[in-house]
């Protein structure tokens, strides 16, 4: 997760959950992929919704 300038991490889905850090404008990533805003992929865009 890229936050306040800086890259944090890595966390699981169950992590982010108890963190509570994770908005759908918060940039994530997997592995070495390109970033992207956690709104954009499906996984954690459902997962936001629960929130």
């Amino acid at each position: 997760m890229f936050r306040s300038g800086e890259a944090k991490g890595p966390y699981t889905r169950l992590q982010l959950w108890e963190i509570q850090e994770i908005t759908a404008r918060t940039k994530v990533r997997r592995g070495e992929a390109e970033w992207q805003r956690a709104g954009e992929i499906p996984e954690l865009a459902s997962y936001l919704t629960q929130k």
